[in-house]
């Protein structure tokens, strides 16, 4: 799956859902990119994208994750699936990097 922001901190994302790491509250996978509905709406400055998981930073320090947590990917680990998980910890110091693989849809 890809996540994205735009300059207006919107949440984008599309690919794969399986684990509801695309953010839409269902586990359907999408084409294009669609906006994710984050609560309280924060403007988003980080994205990145794991297995299964998409994590937010916010600009104001604040973590959002959601997708898989089995094994605590999204602080949640007795949950399989989590949309949308805000943390009320702060963050800072953290380093996110992204990287994109871009694979055409045939």
């Amino acid at each position: 799956h890809t996540i994205m922001c735009s300059d207006e901190g919107e949440v984008y994302s599309m690919g794969d859902n399986e684990f509801g790491q695309l953010g839409f509250g269902n586990l359907e996978g999408v084409c294009v990119p669609i906006q994710v509905e984050c609560p309280g709406k924060p403007k988003v400055i980080k994205v990145a994208a794991g297995n299964g998981v998409s994590a937010a930073v916010s600009d104001r320090g604040v973590m959002l994750t959601w997708g898989r947590g089995d094994t605590g990917q999204v602080r949640t680990p007795s949950s399989t699936q989590t949309i949308c998980h805000t943390s009320s910890d702060m963050v800072s110091n953290i380093i996110i990097v992204v990287v994109v693989v871009v694979v055409p849809f045939f």
